[in-house]
C-alpha cells in the first residue's frame, strides 16, 4: 500500500533524500529493484549481515555496517554525514524481531533530521 506521492529510489529527478524501511525478510528484492548507485544500508557487522552486504554491493548499493547492538553510534553518524548526498535504507525490525514491529533505533532518524520517511514491503 502506497500513501501519498511515488517516492521510490528509483526515480532519477527524485528532489531530496529519503529514509526508506523494509521489513527484514523482505530487502533483497527491494534491493535488485531500487539499486543505485547514491542509496546506502543499514546492515549487521554480524556474520549473517555480511553475508546480506556482499550481496547488496553486488547489486550496486552501499553498505553501512553496524546495528543497535554493534557500532550503533558510529553507523549513525556515517548516516547522519551521508544524508546530503544519499538516501538511506533500513530494516527496522531487524534480524531479532519481533518481525513487522518497528524497533526503538529506527525511531532515531526521522522528521527533523533532513530526511523524509518512506517505507516499503512486498
Amino acid at each position: 500500500v502506497a500513501i501519498g506521492f511515488n517516492r521510490t529510489p528509483e526515480q532519477p529527478d527524485l528532489p531530496g533524500r529519503f529514509i526508506y524501511g523494509f521489513w527484514h525478510e523482505d530487502m533483497i528484492v527491494p534491493a535488485y529493484r531500487y539499486a543505485r548507485p547514491d542509496v546506502h544500508v543499514l546492515i549487521s557487522r554480524h556474520a549473517d549481515g555480511q553475508f546480506i552486504a556482499t550481496a547488496i554491493q553486488r547489486l550496486g548499493l552501499k553498505v553501512v555496517a553496524g546495528s543497535t547492538t554493534r557500532f550503533a553510534a558510529e553507523a549513525l553518524l556515517k548516516l547522519v554525514r551521508l544524508a546530503t548526498q544519499s538516501h538511506i535504507v533500513i530494516t527496522p525490525d531487524g534480524p531479532r524481531g519481533p518481525c513487522y514491529q518497528i524497533q526503538v533505533g529506527r525511531r532515531v532518524a526521522g522528521p527533523g533530521d533532513g530526511f523524509a520517511g518512506g517505507a516499503g514491503g512486498i
